[in-house]
């Protein structure tokens, strides 16, 4: 049986584990950290819960890129204070490539925990390394004709997805804070220099800030979901958004 620790809708930056989820905690025999900040504030609770239990760190093996911040000159930058995870960005699940090192570190944790059913998971991991390939070129040939590819985004968790497909974000708030009315009109002034027609807000966020932004420079407001449940789905979801919406 599978729990899930941070359900649909709830932030990983804020979400704290029920009573009933530290009991099945208590009687697990896995337990998979995607590096979120919930892992990193609960780890030691986590690991107190049940001794016994191994803790497999998904993330191992991938090169964190750093979490970026408004710079207050039109330009992002590691900001080394970032209110979610110090100065490495968690989302590596937006890169599909990434994916697949966090697929295999599963896929061999669960092999060793339950050696009767290793080829059942081997196969498995093979479909879902395929369907990630499906995936990545569909992403690149949906994004292949966009002219401007720079977004703006309220909190920066697309880093990892502007890497991989060549697109370039450029975050609004401020130190994990919405920002001030002059923050906020040179954000304006960014925006129509660089012909910015898409501001994504999640929907764990406000979007009172990116709302005005989006009106005073004339772009769209859209609602795209990082936590989504059908991971696939979403990211070709996340891409024709973009693609449709984000053209100078």
């Amino acid at each position: 049986m599978v729990h899930v620790m941070v359900g649909p809708g709830q932030s990983p930056a804020t979400y704290e584990p029920t009573p009933r989820q530290m009991t099945a905690l208590s009687k697990a025999d896995l337990y998979f950290s995607i590096g979120v900040p919930f892992d990193s504030a609960w780890m030691p609770r986590i690991r107190k819960a049940n001794p016994r239990m191994t803790i497999v760190d998904t993330t191992q093996g991938i090169d964190r890129r750093p979490m970026e911040a408004y710079s207050g000159h039109g330009h992002n930058h590691a900001h080394d204070g970032d209110h979610d995870s110090g100065t490495l960005d968690p989302h590596t699940w937006l890169d599909p490539d990434l994916v697949k090192v966090q697929a295999r570190a599963i896929c061999s944790a669960l092999q060793k925990a339950d050696w009767a059913r290793a080829e059942y998971y081997e196969h498995n991991l093979a479909t879902f390394l395929q369907d990630l390939d499906a995936l990545d070129r569909d992403i690149r040939d949906i994004l292949s004709g966009l002219e401007n590819r720079k977004i703006m985004v309220f909190h920066p968790a697309w880093g990892y997805f502007a890497d991989a497909y060549d697109l370039v974000q450029m975050p609004v708030e401020v130190e994990g804070k919405t920002p001030n009315a002059k923050t906020l009109q040179h954000l304006v002034e960014v925006a129509r220099r660089e012909g910015i027609r898409l501001v994504i807000v999640q929907k764990q966020f406000s979007k009172r800030a990116a709302t005005v932004l989006a009106q005073e420079c004339k772009a769209t407001v859209v609602h795209l979901d990082p936590l989504s449940r059908d991971y696939i789905s979403n990211l070709r979801h996340i891409a024709k958004t973009i693609a449709s919406r984000g053209q100078g």
